[in-house]
């Protein structure tokens, strides 16, 4: 990872704790674009027979980001155990909108929104473990 500064060559534990904070902001970054993407696809009026859905996700979206920015604020604390308990909200929120994708074939989901939950589901399981060994 290049974007990762080298704190301290002996400081495994200041290091994963940059990288879960670096990987958290990456995970605030994907909510929000995905929450832009379900909103310009819930005012898109030949996609009306879908709307609600496309809604739906977008409040799922909206409140996954809040528990990231409530897990950046409780890593930043220390308080690791509350942080994990953030990230699985986030995780739920996140899974309750691809649910809605995968439960409504007809449904259309743009390439680049599929890729951004899949991202986000890898980059929350990293961003758990590493805050699970801090």
């Amino acid at each position: 990872m290049q974007i990762v500064p080298r704190i301290r060559q002996n400081s495994s534990k200041t290091d994963s704790f940059g990288i879960a904070s670096i990987i958290i902001g990456c995970l605030i970054s994907h909510s929000s674009n995905l929450a832009s993407n379900m909103s310009n696809l819930a005012s898109n009026p030949e996609l009306n027979s879908t709307k609600s859905s496309y809604q739906h996700c977008l409040l799922h979206c909206s409140d996954a980001k809040k528990a990231l920015n409530s897990a950046a604020s409780e890593l930043n604390n220390g308080r690791y155990d509350s942080a994990k308990l953030s990230l699985r909200e986030a995780a739920l929120e996140q899974g309750t909108c691809r649910y809605e994708f995968m439960s409504l074939n007809e449904m259309y989901v743009p390439l680049n929104d599929n890729f951004d939950l899949t991202v986000f589901d890898i980059l929350i399981v990293v961003a758990f473990r590493i805050i699970e060994k801090l």
